[in-house]
């Protein structure tokens, strides 16, 4: 059966939002202590804002709840090691914008 109240007369959709984040590599407050290893790991690494990436994933729901996109593809590594804690958090922030009524999809690989 056919939907036709799922697009307008005419068959445009007009405008889609979406944003896309990569390769997030989101480590959780509780797997570190902010101290002498961690910094060292950091200090050694590629580039990840693992210190900030609390504030910069706060900032990017709190800008999704206000710019609205219709959906949000997150690609790439999700957390820095699939630390069973990082995705747990990591879900429970993502819940966060699709309360606000944006879609979320993680392609698979």
């Amino acid at each position: 059966m056919e939907n036709s109240a799922a697009v307008p007369a005419g068959g445009a959709l007009g405008p889609v939002q979406f944003w896309e984040a990569t390769d997030l590599h989101y480590l959780d407050k509780s797997l570190h202590d902010g101290g002498t290893a961690f910094q060292s790991f950091v200090s050694s690494g590629d580039g990840k804002q693992l210190p900030y990436i609390d504030e910069i994933l706060d900032a990017f729901v709190y800008e999704a709840g206000i710019k609205k996109p219709d959906f949000i593809i997150l690609s790439g590594d999700l957390t820095n090691n699939g630390e069973r804690a990082s995705h747990k958090s990591l879900a429970s922030k993502l819940a966060r914008i699709e309360e606000k009524g944006t879609s979320v999809y993680v392609p698979l690989k």
